[in-house]
């Protein structure tokens, strides 16, 4: 008998196991956050009542009146721009706490309403986080339209430095590529974009679209910002990054799950065959000549975070992206990263990130990624020369040693594979300094 509760355990533990491995732990890890972030909210009126009432205490008649005054304004300022009562309640006026004094009081107003209207600052995600629960396809693109407005976004992008710095200086510091708030943000677009609504021509699609290019090089920038030394390339400063959050996980391994929801695991394995294009043209002798992008035989690679997070690193050290306020190139134009809309990789990834790069990708980025003369493509996913499923040619393979996307006896994901190597070992390497 005992040996039967015994194995019936271990065959319980081994399935849990596994359900940790394949999927489970992004469920235990969006159901905790959840669970530790559940708080009592009052309404708007109950919220306002227990902080004004908790200022009586330590305020004159006269200086209550004041801070009423001050609170009321934001609120209604708050429920102008569109957020709701609920949100009102529970992100803004919940989150404030009882100060000594009407100086600090008001102070307090001040800072948290400046910081409500950054785009991911804490107290823009707060108010969006009580938004979010339980939104609809109407309310969520009223959500994005004025997280597109706080930020600047135009109509079409341009891909010029100048305005690239501008939008990425309009997001919070505080915005870090693996926050919560981005697995947020991305389930707000799909409530917005069922089915192929992403795709349609509609401008709020292509706003949506276009903000994806955003979005990756604000969180490139974030990575230079908080992690490059003087003198050092972009790839140091992802290595540093990532060397800290390996760090991070060793300490989630050692305390448990209590601090897990403050980790998010880079993941090194999803395909990059996507982010290396070349355009093929043929020779006056008939013979095909490849075309690389910045005239140099360059390799990418891919990092996620949560699927969402993407970084695209050249083989040079350089951050690949089609909008960069230090600058891009036509690697980073054709090749660059962009935020997923999808949770992983299926049919949703290609409906909200592939499917829409044709309708609406800006004009900009068309007239390098296809000319008169040639287009830039990506290699093909034949796995072998002679099972070849679906469209295309062997030569064109990602997997092709002697194909026109290999390099010095190597095929392209061979190549990809060599970087990945050398870029784990480095994080590795700075980890345990």
């Amino acid at each position: 008998m005992k040996k039967k509760i015994i194995a019936g355990g271990l065959i319980l533990l081994a399935a849990c196991f596994i359900w940790y491995l394949f999927g489970g732990k992004r469920e235990l890890r969006q159901m905790y956050e959840e669970t530790a972030k559940e708080e009592k909210v009052l309404s708007l009126k109950k919220e306002k009542e227990k902080f004004l009432n908790a200022h009586k205490k330590v305020l004159d008649a006269e200086e209550a009146e004041k801070l009423k005054a001050v609170l009321e304004e934001q609120i209604a300022k708050l429920q102008e721009a569109g957020w709701s009562s609920k949100a009102v309640a529970g992100g803004y006026v919940h989150q404030l706490d009882t100060k000594k004094d009407l100086k600090t009081a008001q102070e307090q107003l001040e800072t948290m309403f400046a910081d409500s209207q950054v785009f991911g600052s804490r107290v823009f995600q707060e108010l969006w986080q009580k938004e979010a629960k339980g939104i609809k396809k109407k309310r969520a693109r009223q959500l994005l339209t004025y997280s597109l407005q706080l930020v600047g976004a135009p109509e079409e992008l341009s891909g010029e430095e100048e305005e690239t710095g501008r939008l990425v200086e309009k997001f919070s510091d505080e915005l870090q590529p693996d926050d919560y708030f981005w697995g947020s943000f991305a389930r707000v677009v799909q409530k917005a974009f069922p089915r192929q609504e992403l795709s349609r021509m509609d401008p709020l699609a292509k706003q949506i679209h276009q903000f994806r290019y955003v979005i990756s090089a604000q969180q490139a920038q974030w990575v230079r910002e908080n992690f490059r030394e003087k003198g050092q390339t972009d790839k140091d400063a992802l290595v540093a990054y990532l060397a800290a959050k390996r760090k991070a996980k060793e300490a989630v391994d050692q305390f448990g799950l209590e601090e897990f929801r403050y980790f998010v695991e880079y993941d090194l394995e999803e395909s990059s065959r996507l982010h290396n294009k070349v355009a093929t043209l043929r020779g006056q002798s008939g013979s095909v000549v490849i075309r690389y992008p910045n005239y140099d035989t360059l390799v990418n690679i891919k990092i996620v975070m949560n699927f969402h997070t993407e970084f695209i690193l050249s083989s040079e050290g350089r951050f690949v992206n089609e909008l960069d306020p230090e600058g891009t190139d036509t690697n980073g134009i054709i090749n660059g990263a962009s935020f997923n809309y999808a949770n992983k990789n299926n049919k949703l990834h290609r409906t909200l990130d592939i499917t829409p790069v044709r309708a609406h990708d800006p004009a900009y980025r068309k007239a390098v990624t296809r000319t008169a003369d040639y287009v830039y493509q990506a290699p093909n996913n034949i796995r072998t020369e002679l099972v070849q499923v679906g469209t295309g040619d062997w030569s064109e393979s990602y997997f092709n040693k002697k194909g026109l996307y290999s390099y010095q006896k190597k095929s392209c994901s061979q190549s990809v594979r060599k970087e990945i190597k050398r870029l784990k070992k480095a994080v590795k390497e700075a980890a345990d300094e």
